[in-house]
């Protein structure tokens, strides 16, 4: 299973600003609330970023990245 921040974290810069433009996802709303799980993304979104990212990421390792944020929100 991966981690999205690690991904993110894995890709160079012009990686990263291949894999948004890929995504249709703007860099700083990627690098500033979506990898720091401050906002969730649509399905849609959560679809892009799983075909972006060339099978490096599932649809279930995005979700489960943003379910980790919900969860430990309800446990505090």
């Amino acid at each position: 299973m991966m981690n999205l921040y690690l991904f993110w974290r894995g890709l160079s810069a012009e990686q990263r600003k291949s894999f948004c433009k890929t995504a249709g996802i703007g860099y700083r709303y990627m690098d500033n609330h979506l990898v720091h799980r401050t906002k969730k993304p649509s399905i849609k979104t959560v679809d892009a970023m799983v075909k972006a990212s060339n099978d490096a990421l599932t649809h279930e390792d995005v979700i489960g990245f943003f379910m980790q944020a919900s969860s430990a929100k309800k446990s505090a």
